[in-house]
């Protein structure tokens, strides 16, 4: 699609910007800037590992069903969750059922593997927004910032986010991004 349209402003949220971060140093002329939005220098850690870790031998037992549910567990020590509009859970929910068992094993399995790329990401020139949440617990928001000094990045603190700001601070993501890729 980026060879029709000319340089396309790319985004990948969370895993999207370790896949995302992989197509720009593939093709960087394709791109005129890539967005990390809640995504790290490299492979998880901490206690998404260890999520990771509990939810491959449930996905074994009961399939994408119980690996769901359980995650609709974890997501209750958010405060947030409960407010969450009913419809926002429901495309969540048919989002992660609907996916292939392969390729959530591919992304269970690239999250818990990706090596370090910044400098291969660094070495192509394209223009990189490194923004996140301000509570992320994904990758820690300090690992995001030392990532964007890396890269020599823009860097956007999104208050009051965790790890979805689209969703969990809708308004500033959105002027986050029209002001970053409206600069040339």
């Amino acid at each position: 699609m980026a060879r029709t349209l000319g340089a396309v402003h790319l985004l990948g949220h969370s895993f999207g910007g370790l896949t995302a971060r992989a197509a720009v140093i593939a093709e960087p002329a394709l791109f005129a800037s890539l967005t990390l939005l809640d995504s790290g220098p490299a492979k998880l850690g901490g206690s998404r590992t260890a999520q990771i870790d509990i939810l491959e031998p449930l996905y074994e037992s009961g399939g994408i069903e119980a690996v769901y549910a359980q995650l609709e567990r974890l997501a209750m020590a958010d405060p947030a969750w409960p407010t969450r509009p009913q419809a926002l859970k429901d495309f969540l929910r048919k989002r992660f059922v609907g996916s292939t068992p392969a390729g959530l094993r591919g992304m269970g399995t690239s999250l818990v593997t990706e090596p370090d790329r910044v400098d291969e990401l660094r070495a192509t020139g394209v223009r990189v927004l490194v923004a996140y949440g301000e509570h992320d617990n994904a990758w820690r928001p300090q690992t995001q910032a030392v990532m964007a000094e890396r890269l020599g990045a823009r860097t956007e603190v999104i208050a009051a986010a965790v790890h979805s700001p689209a969703i969990e601070a809708t308004e500033a993501t959105v002027k986050i991004l029209e002001d970053f890729w409206s600069q040339p």
